[in-house]
This record gives structure tokens, sequence and C-alpha cells, in this order.
């Protein structure tokens, strides 16, 4: 397998994201990350773009200009509140951004995927909010889009991410 030498991370500038893109970037890859605003920007040595993966149209676009070798989807809702207000907002941000992202890679056939889980995520029969809902269905289609069309896509679920 060959060195990524460009990378995609939406939620490029959350938490975990700032903090991977930064790495990235020391290791010398070609960091590009996607905020939901408008943009298309340098920012240092990463470059910025306005994109939702939510909107299939917006992430081609994206995938054509950029090339990555990887992307993270770090993007999405974070609350985990079981409230009814929150079940589209996160279905979109987290679940349907996850199967565009799945259908734009399984047609790139050098691009991998690496989906981020939750600790509240748990297994499928214990869904506790709208958000954990989201993030099992996106593990469950990833295993789908892996084993039905050769999918490059992993997903890693980190606990308890805090610091500096």
């Amino acid at each position: 397998m060959t060195m990524a030498k460009v990378a995609l991370i939406s939620g490029g500038r959350g938490f975990l994201g700032s903090h991977l893109a930064k790495e990235l970037v020391a290791q010398g890859l070609e960091v590009h990350i996607t905020t939901r605003e408008a943009m298309d920007t340098v920012a240092g040595e990463i470059r910025l773009h306005g994109c939702d993966f939510a909107h299939l149209a917006s992430g081609e676009a994206l995938l054509a200009k950029v090339s990555p070798d990887v992307i993270y989807h770090l993007a999405g809702a974070v609350s985990a509140r079981p409230e009814l207000s929150l079940v589209l907002p996160t279905f979109h941000s987290h679940l349907h951004s996850a199967v565009n992202l799945l259908t734009l890679i399984t047609q790139c056939s050098s691009t991998r995927l690496v989906l981020s889980g939750s600790l509240n995520e748990g297994n499928e029969e214990d869904a506790s909010s709208p958000y954990s809902a989201a993030k099992i269905s996106a593990r469950v289609y990833s295993r789908m889009f892996h084993a039905l069309y050769g999918t490059k896509c992993v997903f890693v679920r980190p606990f308890m991410t805090f610091g500096p």
C-alpha cells in the first residue's frame, strides 16, 4: 500500500479534526479540510473548502477538485441528547453525509475513507439518541459497502478524547 499524499478532513476545524490536520501536515501530507461555511482559502499549510457532504453534488465537486487519497469524515452535529428536534439534523449531518461519501469513494477506487464512531453509539439494539442511531447506521453502511462493493473504508471509535 502506498502512503497517502493528499488528505481531506471533514470537520477539520473541530477538536479531533484540527489536531489530526496538524499531525498530517507534520507528516508531509497535503491537507484539505471542509467547513459548512462557503469558502475556498488557505490557512497556513491547510486548504479550507466549503462543503457539506449531505449534499452529494457538493461532495462530488470537491472530491474531483482535491483528489484525496484518504478522507477522514469527522464532521457532524455533536449533541447526543435524545430530542425529537435532533432527529433530522443528526440524520443529515452524520448518516446522510456518510452514505454520500461511501457512494462517492466507491466510484473513486483509489480513495480510502475513515469514518468516526463514538463512545455513545453502543450496538444496534442500544440506540439511545438520534446521534447514536446515526453513528450505528453509518457503521452498518460502511460494512455493507465494504462487503458488497469492496469500498476502502474503516470505522474507528475514539473514546474520551480531550486535552489541549
